[in-house]
């Protein structure tokens, strides 16, 4: 009888020891034990997400580089020729294609940069864009049909404002940015706004060695050395282009 008591004391006693031992092994996890584990799955998650957003905007910025490669080189349909001819009678073909590129795909450059702001594709789309306009704007601005010179200052104009736009925003590509801002003085000095393209011409000319800084330079030696005989010229360009064109070219200055 002593002998079972014994032995039920000392199974007792060994049961009692497990439940501590046990007890002391499970206790709940403490405040700071908890916040590191909450720290070391937001940042697992943080880590997945970012490579998922990376894969997705690597393909995305892909694809936008492919459509503006394919925006660029984009050649007018046999009907969108037809429709431009009867719009443009007396039209060469050559000068049919020059007015598809002035007119379809400005809008598509126009479109494509709009659907994405602050992306290099967008800004060569409007650097492109720009180039068309200044080009428009020189060919009608003695143009013998009155409402395309009157058209002209507002093409060069509209240009102007697209290259400045890409320079203040192309900041992290200088070769954008110096053609933009080359394109830019170029356009104000064929409204004959000399100051205003003496500035972007001394701007640019500062701005390091680059072929568009060079020819930057070499127009603002120009400009300060004949000022006012170019601006004599654009003055009578304008006067002459409000009047009406006449085949007596006026002289070069």
């Amino acid at each position: 009888m002593k002998t079972e008591h014994r032995k039920e004391l000392k199974t007792n006693a060994l049961a009692d020891a497990l439940g501590k031992f046990i007890k002391g092994q499970w206790k709940a996890p403490s405040s700071t034990t908890l916040i590191v584990g909450l720290f070391a799955l937001l940042l697992v998650a943080l880590v997945v997400a970012w490579f998922v957003y990376a894969s997705v905007a690597s393909a995305g910025r892909a694809a936008l580089w492919a459509q503006l490669d394919a925006t660029a080189a984009k050649q007018p349909s046999d009907e969108e020729l037809k429709e431009l001819a009867k719009k443009n009678p007396g039209a060469s073909p050559a000068q049919l294609l020059v007015l598809y590129q002035q007119t379809t795909l400005t809008k598509e450059l126009e479109e494509l940069a709009a659907k994405n702001p602050g992306t290099t594709p967008a800004r060569i789309a409007d650097v492109q864009r720009a180039r068309a306009l200044l080009r428009q704007g020189l060919e009608q601005f003695c143009d013998v049909n009155d409402k395309k010179r009157d058209e002209a200052p507002k093409l060069l104009d509209e240009a102007a404002t697209i290259y400045e736009k890409v320079a203040r925003e192309g900041l992290d590509n200088p070769h954008l940015q110096h053609e933009a801002l080359l394109g830019a003085a170029k356009a104000k000095e064929s409204q004959g706004k000399v100051d205003e393209a003496l500035e972007g011409y001394k701007k640019l000319a500062g701005m390091g060695e680059t072929v568009f800084a060079k020819q930057a330079e070499e127009q603002r030696k120009y400009l300060e050395e004949h000022k006012a005989e170019v601006k004599e010229f654009y003055a009578k360009l304008d006067e002459q282009r409000k009047k009406a064109f006449r085949l007596n070219p006026l002289p070069t200055p």
